[in-house]
C-alpha cells in the first residue's frame, strides 16, 4: 500500500512513507547492480513509444510515489547507454561509484547554493580542496590552484542577460548581437538606455 501524501504534504512525508520510498531506491539500485551485465549496454530507442511513455505523466493526477519511481527507473533502465555495465568502454562517462552516487544524494538533500561562498562555505570550501589535490596531482602548487567544477551562479545570470537582451530587442534572440542592428546601435552609444 502506498500511503505517500500528495501536494504539498509529499514535500515532508512522515517518516515511515519516507523510509519506503528510500527503501524502494536502494533495493532497485542493488537490483540494477546486480542485472546489468546481462542486458546490452544500450539498445534502439523507439522514439514515439519513448515520448508516449513520458507523456503519459501529464500532471492531471498524482502518482503514487512507488509508481513514479519505478516508472522512471523502467525508462532510464530502457532508454540509457547503461554506463555501470561491464561491456562499456566509454573513454568521458566512467561508471558511477557507490560514493558517487551517495555524494550526489547529499549534494541532491541539502542543495547548497553555490552563487555566494557565505550561502555554501563548506560546498565552496569542499570542492576548493578538491582543485587543490588534483591540481597538486598535476604538478601545481597547491596554494595557486584556483577555479571551480561550479559556476557559482553564472548561468542563471547569463540566462537573465540573454532574456533580458531578447525582450528588449527580439531581433537578438533570432540573430545574436553582431547580426543585431539594434543592439549593434546600442554599443555605440556612450551608455546604454534599457526601456522601461
Amino acid at each position: 500500500m502506498d500511503d505517500f501524501p500528495s501536494g504539498r504534504a509529499s514535500f515532508d512525508p512522515p517518516p515511515e512513507a519516507a523510509e519506503r520510498v528510500w527503501r524502494q531506491v536502494v533495493d532497485l539500485l542493488r537490483d540494477e547492480r546486480e542485472r546489468t551485465a546481462g542486458r546490452d549496454v544500450s539498445a534502439p530507442v523507439d522514439v514515439d513509444g519513448l515520448r508516449a511513455a513520458v507523456g503519459a505523466y501529464d500532471f492531471a493526477r498524482p502518482v503514487a510515489a512507488r509508481e513514479a519511481v519505478d516508472g522512471v527507473a523502467e525508462l532510464l533502465r530502457a532508454a540509457t547507454v547503461h554506463t555501470t555495465h561491464p561491456r562499456y568502454f566509454g573513454l568521458f562517462n566512467p561508471a558511477p561509484t557507490l560514493m558517487g552516487v551517495v555524494g550526489e544524494t547529499l549534494a541532491a538533500a541539502f542543495n547548497p547554493q553555490l552563487a555566494a561562498w557565505s550561502h555554501a562555505p563548506a560546498a565552496a570550501e569542499i570542492e576548493a580542496h578538491l582543485l587543490r589535490f588534483l591540481g597538486g596531482r598535476l604538478g601545481h602548487p597547491p596554494e595557486r590552484v584556483a577555479g571551480s567544477f561550479t559556476s557559482g551562479g553564472a548561468e542563471a545570470n547569463l540566462t537573465a542577460v540573454l532574456l533580458a537582451l531578447t525582450r528588449t530587442w527580439p531581433e537578438y534572440g533570432e540573430k545574436g548581437c553582431a547580426r543585431c542592428p539594434a543592439v549593434r546601435s546600442c554599443t555605440r552609444r556612450p551608455r546604454a538606455t534599457w526601456p522601461g
